[in-house]
């Protein structure tokens, strides 16, 4: 039940930053993660971190974007996962709020934003997210541009 709370607030959090409604999109996102960090499912954790970089991003906050990214990316890359799942209207705008990023930071800065984010990822059990260093996302995102 809890997964699905997870999935469907993450979803809402999405529409509202379509909408240009970032103050409910971050409650959204906030909870939708405390969630995935309960159920430990790093899939979505993953999207909500996509979608939270997304709406980083239209806020011009694109140091803050790519570092999701970068996180978002680490856990999907998890064994048991193949990637990020995007609706294919999602994947569009995910596809393109990268490629505006990338060319407001420039490629060094964007890649470099983006290999700090791999570093980041949430505290998991560790058969299901072995990286090396682990962080308390939500102290992290706390810091986060409002």
């Amino acid at each position: 039940m809890q997964q699905h709370m997870a999935y469907t607030l993450s979803q809402l959090a999405s529409i509202a930053t379509r909408e240009g409604d970032n103050r409910a999109a971050r409650s959204w996102f906030e909870e939708s993660l405390m969630l995935f960090l309960q159920v430990d499912d790093p899939q979505g954790l993953a999207n909500c971190l996509q979608g939270w970089g997304a709406m980083l991003a239209r806020q011009g906050e694109f140091v803050w974007a790519a570092r999701l990214w970068g996180a978002a990316e680490t856990l999907s890359n998890v064994k048991s996962l193949r990637g990020l799942f995007l609706l294919p209207v999602e994947h569009t705008d995910y596809e393109g709020m990268v490629s505006l990023v990338r060319s407001q930071m420039g490629e060094h800065a964007f890649a470099a934003a983006w290999a700090e984010g791999r570093t980041m990822t949430p505290v998991m059990r560790e058969e299901r997210c072995p990286v090396t260093q682990k962080i308390d996302m939500m102290a992290l995102l706390s810091q986060s541009p409002k």
